[in-house]
C-alpha cells in the first residue's frame, strides 16, 4: 500500500481511517460554518453601519442641496432687484427723451424759421 502525502492512504489497508478523515472534516466544516455565521453576523452589523452611514451621508447631501437652493434663491432675488433697477433707468431714460423732444416741438425751430439742411447743422 503506498502511502500519499502528508500521510494520507491512497487505498488499501488504512481504509478506517478514510472514515475518520471524513468525520474531521465535517467538524472541520462545521467549525467553519460557524465562522461563516459569526462571519454574517459581522457583515449585518457592517451592512447595518452602512446604512447609518447612508442615512448620515443623505442627511449632508440634504444640507447640501438646502444651501444649493438657499443660494440659488439669493442670486433670484439680486437678479430680480437687478432687473427693476434697470427697469426704472430705463424709464427714466425714456421720459427724459420725451422731455427733450416735447421742449423741441414747443421751442420750434431754433434757426429763426430757415429750413437748414442736415449735414450743416
Amino acid at each position: 500500500m503506498s502511502e500519499g502525502v502528508s500521510g494520507l492512504s491512497l487505498g488499501g489497508a488504512k481504509a478506517g481511517d478514510n472514515d475518520d478523515w471524513d468525520e474531521s472534516q465535517a467538524v472541520a466544516w462545521g467549525s467553519n460554518a460557524a465562522a461563516t455565521n459569526s462571519g454574517a453576523d459581522s457583515k449585518v452589523s457592517e451592512l447595518l453601519d452602512m446604512q447609518a452611514l447612508e442615512v448620515k451621508r443623505n442627511e449632508e447631501d440634504d444640507v447640501a442641496e438646502r444651501l444649493r437652493v438657499e443660494e440659488t434663491k439669493a442670486q433670484l432675488a439680486r437678479a430680480k432687484e437687478g432687473m427693476a433697477k434697470e427697469a426704472e433707468r430705463l424709464a427714466a431714460e425714456k421720459a427724459q427723451k420725451e422731455a427733450k423732444a416735447a421742449e423741441r416741438a414747443a421751442g420750434g425751430p431754433a434757426t429763426g424759421g430757415r429750413w437748414v439742411p442736415a449735414h450743416m447743422r
